[in-house]
């Protein structure tokens, strides 16, 4: 996925933006959670408490490199709208507990990989 870049720009001004996530369920519940933009990730993840609470199943695995070495993670496929527009893409599971969003659009969303 791409975006323009006026939209490239205007993404990364705002820094947090309000995602729509859709929920699997015979409702498919609308759950709205501030996804961070990280143009330095390259693959966009999630919180893990937040995959349990929309009852997200791994669908693989991934090795992540990071600072703090390699890691494997779960691999989630997400639904979500943003500006009136649908995605849906995979998401790594990490611990984000500790940080303000529960989401990080990496380089991936962000249409830059």
């Amino acid at each position: 996925m791409s975006h323009s870049a006026s939209k490239l720009a205007y993404i990364i001004q705002r820094g947090v933006l309000d995602l729509e996530l859709v929920a699997e369920s015979k409702h498919n519940w609308v759950v709205v959670a501030g996804g961070r933009v990280d143009s330095g990730a390259s693959m966009s993840s999630i919180d893990a408490g937040f995959v349990d609470l929309l009852r997200l199943e791994p669908q693989s695995v991934v090795t992540i490199n990071s600072a703090a070495g390699k890691k494997k993670r779960d691999i989630v496929n997400v639904a979500f709208y943003w500006d009136n527009e649908y995605y849906e893409m995979d998401f790594n599971v990490a611990d984000r507990g500790t940080l303000p969003t529960p989401i990080l659009l990496g380089r991936d969303w962000l249409g830059t990989e």
